[in-house]
């Protein structure tokens, strides 16, 4: 995996892009069955880019929708419900 990224650091150079290493995370995407099968979530693995670790992350937020490693739905619809709960206690003390 260290090979692909050094692939993406040679094509963000060769198209100008930057990349800002303390942003850059990464994850295995896979299915629950090939979690628990392989063991991925708990492998321990590094991957490095220009000579820093890359944080390993189980869950991001991309275009205002959590995903996790599993491609579940469990954690945006808790962080989800938990939004709209807070907005409710306030909407509620200001009536």
């Amino acid at each position: 995996m260290n090979y692909d990224v050094k692939s993406l650091d040679q094509y963000s150079n060769e198209c100008n892009l930057a990349v800002n290493k303390t942003k850059t995370n990464w994850m295995v995407v896979c299915t629950t069955q090939m979690d628990m099968v392989h063991s991925l979530g708990r492998k321990q693995l590094s991957l490095f880019y220009r000579g820093s670790i890359l944080k390993h992350i189980h869950v991001t937020k991309l275009l205002n929708v959590y995903l996790d490693n599993n491609l579940s739905w469990i954690d945006h619809i808790t962080k989800t419900l938990s939004s709209g709960y807070s907005t409710l206690t306030v909407s509620r003390k200001t009536h």
